[in-house]
């Protein structure tokens, strides 16, 4: 992740619900997976870890219903 994301990458990879931070590209610059165990888990987790923080002046969240790998390999090089 970039120096301009550190400030904000690290505490949110640190969280133990977190299993993945991406830095995008386009009008949305993080993506944040996360695991909770219900919505008002996800409701808490989004008011105190992002939107207490400066950096986040918004947010929007997506609830995944089902997931299926594709089997294909993922490089986790530089």
């Amino acid at each position: 992740m970039g120096e301009a994301f550190g400030s904000i990458g690290d505490p949110l990879r640190s969280l133990p619900e977190t299993v993945a931070v991406s830095c995008l590209g386009g009008t949305t610059d993080l993506l944040v997976h996360v695991v909770c165990r219900d919505t008002g888990h996800l409701r808490v987790l989004t008011l105190q870890s992002f939107t207490s923080r400066p950096e986040v002046s918004r947010i929007e969240t997506s609830r995944v219903f089902s997931f299926e790998r594709s089997g294909l390999p993922v490089d986790r090089g530089a």
